[in-house]
């Protein structure tokens, strides 16, 4: 509910190459990083190559709302990264399950359920109940503001009621309900012009955001293997700067003449860096032990989390700043009254 109406729409050409094209060459190098550096087969690589392979949506939004990232990072670009890091996690679920199906199943049967199963009913069919549970909860709006007893209420309110309801629904399902949220959302926000809640409703959502994001990365702190990772040595932090360095950026480059917001290197290199990998890969990391009965990959999984959150809270303000400069006092401080206004 972030983005400006339509934006998704006009901008859908961009997003198809990151969502695509960029989401192979990110699993397929976190794959080739993951052999080469643990000596893992192929189908075990590529495992972990997915699930580090989505962006995380509230890890990128130090960089993305706000009075700094208003200013130093063009709307354009933020807009795309934000749709990107929130339909990428949904959307790594067929990279994930393929490996799976090879690892549990013969290749027919691995085919066959991964076609059917996953990408037909997992991932289409959450996209069309998405869409119309969005299309439903504007209507149902459109209705009520149009009645002449009805009062106001705040959209915000109406999001998460709709995020939570999507979610569980698709979830008993059987379906994406990650994906599908986003999709609902996406459709709310395009189907009613005067959803324009980007502005107003930013601080109280950053807010909510972290209140919820909070608990998760404090049972993910709670849960980390060191003793693990001391066993991995040196090799660890190897693989944490391969991932950080080479998981994302090799592909931003050449793709970024297929994205109106990234056509400069500068701007590539910026949203190259500023991938994070977080709650969609502790998500998989969940999944692929539930499925497979291993949690083999759990140490290096969560090694790249805990690297990512890392060099990404710490670079966060500064690149951003560094990219676009920091308003003077006076911009600062009238937009400041302007946002209190």
């Amino acid at each position: 509910m972030r983005l400006p109406a339509f934006r998704l729409r006009r901008n859908w050409r961009g997003l198809a190459v990151a969502l695509g094209p960029g989401m192979v060459l990110m699993w397929a190098a976190g794959a080739a990083i993951a052999a080469l550096v643990w000596d893992l087969p192929l189908l075990p690589a590529l495992l972990l190559g997915a699930a580090i392979a989505p962006t995380d949506p509230v890890l990128s939004a130090p960089i993305l709302t706000g009075r700094l990232a208003r200013h130093a990072v063009p709307g354009p670009l933020r807009d795309a990264m934000t749709a990107e890091s929130a339909i990428n996690d949904g959307l790594a679920l067929p990279l994930v399950m393929l490996p799976i199906g090879f690892m549990l199943h013969p290749p027919a049967t691995a085919w066959s359920d991964w076609v059917v199963h996953v990408v037909l009913w997992e991932i289409l069919g959450a996209v069309l109940v998405g869409a119309g549970i969005g299309w439903m909860a504007a209507k149902i709006m459109e209705w009520a503001r149009n009645r002449p007893d009805a009062e106001g209420a705040s959209l915000l309110t109406v999001t998460i009621a709709l995020a939570l309801a999507t979610t569980a629904g698709v979830r008993l399902l059987g379906g994406d309900e990650v994906l599908a949220a986003f999709v609902a959302g996406a459709v709310l926000n395009n189907s009613n012009r005067q959803f324009n809640v980007e502005e107003h409703h930013e601080r109280f959502s950053e807010a909510l955001a972290r209140f919820f994001d909070l608990p998760v990365m404090i049972l993910f702190g709670a849960a980390l293997p060191w003793a693990a990772w001391i066993g991995l040595g040196w090799t660890a932090l190897a693989f944490a700067a391969a991932v950080l360095a080479l998981r994302r950026i090799p592909a931003w480059l050449p793709l970024r003449r297929w994205m109106p917001w990234n056509r400069d290197a500068r701007s590539a290199l910026f949203a190259g860096w500023f991938g994070p990998i977080g709650a969609a890969a502790l998500f998989y990391a969940m999944l692929i032990q539930d499925e497979t009965g291993s949690a083999a990959l759990w140490p290096v999984i969560s090694l790249a989390i805990g690297a990512s959150v890392l060099a990404y809270g710490i670079s966060s303000t500064p690149f951003t700043r560094q990219f676009g400069g920091t308003p003077p006092p006076e911009e600062a401080d009238e937009a400041e009254l302007r946002h209190m206004g």
